[in-house]
């Protein structure tokens, strides 16, 4: 219940009545500072910090860091 995982919703190419969810960007709540870490989803699947804004203080400054994806992680 500490993280926020936003995905990418597409039809399936095989059959567009189906949806596929991939995983793009995600916040975790850190208790110890009151902060949000962000992280990126690699192609091996494993998440990793965002450079650009490695915590932000509100999921609002997450929103915006990802529409913004400054290091092309989230959206290529």
């Amino acid at each position: 219940g500490q993280s926020v995982i936003l995905n990418e919703v597409r039809p399936r190419w095989d059959d567009p009545t189906q949806a596929t969810y991939t995983p793009i960007a995600k916040a975790t709540f850190a208790k110890s500072t009151s902060l949000w870490k962000v992280y990126w989803m690699r192609a091996s699947g494993k998440w990793n910090s965002y450079p650009a804004h490695p915590e932000v203080d509100t999921l609002e400054k997450f929103f915006q860091v990802v529409n913004e994806d400054a290091e092309c992680c989230f959206w290529g």
